[in-house]
């Protein structure tokens, strides 16, 4: 995994910069306004899952796994009342 960058460009503004570093797993929440993402606050933690506000930038972390494990992925539902997460062989449903 590479670091990488997401931004949102206006069509006649300056390009505004979401998050940046070592994240992956970007899947649209249903309403539009959040993304779900894999990432960590810093290097010595777990990565977790987290709403990315495409508003206003603000992240939500979503899940707390243990030090040694991390998640690796996840998905919201429909409704997006549901989210699955995918932590190292584990599967977590969490309503």
């Amino acid at each position: 995994m590479n670091n990488a960058e997401l931004s949102t460009v206006e069509r006649r503004g300056p390009e505004r910069k979401l998050a940046e570093g070592l994240f992956w797993g970007l899947q649209w929440h249903p309403s539009g306004e959040w993304l779900v993402l894999v990432d960590r606050n810093s290097a010595d933690e777990p990565f977790a899952l987290y709403f990315l506000s495409i508003a206003t930038g603000e992240r939500r972390r979503l899940t707390w796994p243990p030090r040694s494990i991390g998640d690796v992925d996840g998905s919201v539902s429909p409704d997006g009342r549901t989210l699955d997460v995918s932590t190292l062989g584990l599967k977590i449903i969490v309503n």
